[in-house]
C-alpha cells in the first residue's frame, strides 16, 4: 500500500464511525444511564436502533440505578426495588451493597438477575425479604427467574425468599448467606398453601445455601410440593439442609430430584423428607459436623416413599447410628444403590417396613460401619446383593422381620448363619410354607429333601433326601432315602 493512501483511509474510517455512532442513536463516547440494548425499529424490522431503558416496546434488563438504588450498603432501597420490580421489565443488579427494609413482592414473569456474588440483596427487616403471595391459582404461572446474586440479612430475619402455591421458578446462582442468625425459618420457603393447592415445577440449581439458622431449603404446607429440582448446590452450615415437612393434602410430593449436591455441616442433617413418590437422591456427597449423632438422610418416618432411588452417594455420618434411616411405619419401596457408607455406629441403613426393597452394590467404610441394614418387623421382599462386609442386623428389641434374598444366598469362607437368638427359617419339603431351622426343611427344586420331625419316617421320598429324627436313639437319628425306601443310619 502506498503511504499516500493512508491519510484518505483515515478519513474514511472516522466517517463510517461517526455515521454508526448516530445511526445507533447516541455519541459514541457517551454513556446513557442504565443499560441499553439493541432492538429493532417497530416500523423497520431490519433498522437496528438504541433503546434506553425507558424504551416501552421491548422487555428489557433495568438497571437498578435507573431507579434511584445505592448499592453503598447503607441507603435503605426498598422503594427503589419495588419500583423496579413493579415496572414489568427485568431488573440487573449491578455490583454493589443495596440494602432493604422492606418485604419485596415478586411478581409473575419477574426477572431478577445479577452479575454474580458481589451484587448483594441485604434484608434488615425481621419478615420475609421477598415473596411471591398470589401463586399460579390466579392469573396462570409465575415465570419467576431469580439468577446470579446474593440475598443476605443484617437481622433475625424469617425467611430469605417464600414461594407460595407457585409453578415455573428457577432459582439459578443464587448465593442465599444467613449470616448465622438470620432466615430463621429457612433460605428457602416453599408452601403449599391449602389441601387442594401446592407448589410444583422448581429449580433450585447451581446456587449456594449458607448459615441459615433455620433449614436452606424447607418444603412445607399442606399441599405439599411437587417436581422439586435440587441440583448441584452447595448446603452448608444451616439448621437442616432440606427439610420436607409432613403434608396433609390431596397432592402427593412427587418427583423430588435431589441430585449432585454438596449437603454438609448442617446441625440436624442433609436431608427429612417424610413423603416422597417417585423420587431420586443421587450423586451427592454428605458431610455431619464433627461429632454430631445427625442422620444425614432421613427419609419417611412419619410417612412413606414410594419408588424412590438413592444412589451413588458418599456419606460421612462421623457420630450418627445410621447414614440413611427410614423407620416410619409405612411401606419403603424403591433401589439403593452403589451408595459409598461411612461413620455409623449401628448400620448404614435402617428401614422398618421395607416391601420391595434392592439394596445393592454399596460399599462399607472399613472400621465405621459395622452392618448394611437393619430391617424393622414389617420388611418384606428386601433384595441385597454385592455388598462388601455386608451383614443384616434385626434388633432385639423387635420381632424378627421376614427378610428375602433375590436369588442365591452365599457365605464365603469366614461367614456364617445366624439366628442371633431368634430363628432362622427356610421353604418346608412341599415348597408352600416356611419351616424354622429347629425341625430342618430345605429342598431343591425337584431334587432331593432335608426334613425332621418325630418317630420314623412314613411318607414316601425322593432317593437321596434325608431324615432326621428328634426322638431318635442310636442308629435311628439319621434316615437316608435310598432305593427301598427310608433306611436308619
Amino acid at each position: 500500500m502506498n503511504f499516500r493512501t493512508r491519510p484518505f483511509l483515515t478519513a474514511v474510517f472516522f466517517v463510517l464511525l461517526c455515521s454508526a455512532s448516530l445511526a445507533y442513536g447516541q455519541p459514541a463516547t457517551s454513556s446513557a444511564p442504565g443499560i441499553s440494548r439493541l432492538s429493532v425499529d417497530a416500523s423497520n424490522p431490519s433498522d437496528p436502533v438504541a433503546v434506553s431503558d425507558t424504551d416501552p416496546r421491548i422487555n428489557i434488563y433495568h438497571n437498578l440505578a435507573s431507579y434511584g438504588a445505592k448499592g453503598d450498603g447503607a441507603t435503605d432501597n426498598t422503594t427503589a426495588l419495588q419500583n423496579a420490580i413493579n415496572a414489568g421489565h427485568a431488573v440487573m443488579i449491578p455490583e454493589g451493597t443495596f440494602n432493604f427494609s422492606g418485604t419485596l413482592t415478586l411478581k409473575k414473569d419477574s426477572i431478577i438477575v445479577g452479575v454474580g456474588k458481589k451484587s448483594i440483596l441485604r434484608y434488615s427487616g425481621t419478615g420475609v425479604a421477598m415473596r411471591e403471595s398470589v401463586g399460579s391459582y390466579q392469573g396462570g404461572y409465575d415465570n419467576l427467574k431469580l439468577m446470579n446474586f446474593t440475598l443476605t440479612t443484617s437481622n433475625y430475619s424469617q425467611t430469605g425468599i417464600e414461594l407460595t402455591n407457585n409453578y415455573q421458578v428457577t432459582i439459578s446462582g443464587v448465593y442465599i448467606d444467613g449470616a448465622g442468625g438470620g432466615f430463621r425459618t429457612a433460605g428457602i420457603h416453599i408452601i403449599g398453601g391449602t389441601q387442594a393447592t401446592n407448589s410444583a415445577v422448581i429449580r433450585i440449581i447451581d446456587g449456594e445455601i449458607w448459615f441459615c439458622a433455620g433449614d436452606g431449603v424447607r418444603l412445607s404446607g399442606p399441599g405439599g410440593t411437587a417436581a422439586i429440582w435440587i441440583e448441584r448446590n452447595h448446603i452448608t452450615g444451616n439448621g437442616l439442609g432440606v427439610n420436607q415437612v409432613l403434608p396433609s393434602g390431596a397432592w402427593p410430593s412427587t418427583n423430588f430430584q435431589i441430585n449432585n449436591n454438596v449437603i454438609e455441616g448442617n446441625i440436624n442433617g442433609a436431608i427429612l423428607a417424610e413423603v416422597l413418590y417417585a423420587s431420586s437422591i443421587t450423586g451427592n456427597y454428605f458431610e455431619n459436623i464433627d461429632n454430631s449423632s445427625a442422620v444425614p438422610v432421613r427419609i419417611a418416618n412419619n410417612g412413606y416413599a414410594q419408588g424412590l432411588t438413592i444412589s451413588g452417594n458418599l456419606f460421612g455420618g462421623k457420630s450418627a447410628a445410621y447414614n440413611i434411616d427410614m423407620n416410619g411405619p409405612a411401606d419403603i419401596t424403591g433401589v439403593i444403590a452403589n451408595n459409598m457408607f461411612g461413620g455409623a455406629s449401628v448400620a448404614a441403613i435402617r428401614v422398618n417396613t421395607a416391601r420391595g426393597l434392592v439394596i445393592e452394590n454399596n460399599t462399607l467404610e472399613t472400621g465405621t460401619v459395622p452392618t448394611l441394614v437393619s430391617l424393622g418387623a414389617g420388611s418384606k421382599a428386601v433384595w441385597l446383593k454385592d455388598a462388601n462386609g455386608s451383614s443384616y442386623l434385626s434388633g432385639s428389641s423387635s420381632t424378627q422381620p421376614n427378610l428375602t434374598l433375590g436369588g442365591k444366598l452365599v457365605l464365603g469362607s469366614s461367614a456364617a448363619l445366624s439366628g442371633n437368638g431368634g430363628t432362622v427359617e427356610s421353604k418346608s419339603a412341599t415348597g408352600t410354607g416356611y419351616a424354622p431351622h429347629a425341625a430342618l426343611n430345605f429342598k431343591l427344586s425337584a431334587g432331593p429333601t432335608w426334613t425332621s420331625g418325630t418317630g420314623a419316617p412314613t411318607a414316601g421320598c425322593t432317593r437321596g433326601s434325608l431324615y432326621s429324627r428328634l426322638d431318635g436313639g442310636a442308629k435311628t437319628t439319621l434316615y437316608v432315602c435310598e432305593s427301598t425306601g427310608w433306611i436308619a443310619k
